[in-house]
């Protein structure tokens, strides 16, 4: 079972309780819009990849009709499965 939502609070909340940080994948094959993504710690480096803030993480999120699939356990689940859906 999974939890899938647009709720801001919600999602950072999520991520930011299994230490993850919102980073912003430039994509030259998608007309040159960046593409959202978060990392945690255990994760590898994604190439062409810069952390950013939330607001701007949002605004990406947001301008690209997307929303926030995620495992419903709490922080200790490991690894967290997350991902990035067009509803």
């Amino acid at each position: 079972m999974s939890v899938t939502t647009t709720d801001h609070r919600e999602i950072r909340s999520w991520v930011e309780g299994r230490s993850g940080v919102p980073l912003l994948i430039e994509s030259p094959g998608l007309g040159g819009r960046p593409v959202p993504a978060v990392v945690f710690p255990h994760d590898e480096s994604i190439p062409e990849s810069r952390e950013v803030g939330w607001d701007e993480w949002f605004e990406v999120f947001d301008a690209s009709g997307l929303a926030f699939r995620h495992s419903p356990g709490g922080p200790d689940d490991f690894p967290p499965v997350y991902e990035l859906l067009n509803p």
